[in-house]
């Protein structure tokens, strides 16, 4: 007997993840490159640019897997 997990109804879950990285990635890239724009540079700014670029990258998987596990499971019933 094969158990099957409802994918597609988590798929939901994953898209609020990967709107909520989207959100974080895009909240820090624009609050560092706004105290880059004004000339207040302390250091941790490439740092919280990187860290966002990686939180909105990982925001697009997370979103694109969703998408495909939902898209699956709409093709199997």
């Amino acid at each position: 007997m094969q158990v099957k997990l409802p994918v597609g109804k988590l798929g939901g879950f994953g898209s609020i993840t990967a709107l909520l990285f989207l959100f974080y990635g895009l909240v820090a890239i624009v609050s560092a490159v706004m105290k880059i724009m004004q000339g207040q540079m302390d250091g941790d700014e490439i740092r919280q640019v990187i860290i966002g670029g990686v939180f909105v990258f990982f925001g697009i998987v997370i979103f694109a897997k969703a998408k495909r596990a939902q898209r699956k499971t709409a093709e199997e019933t």
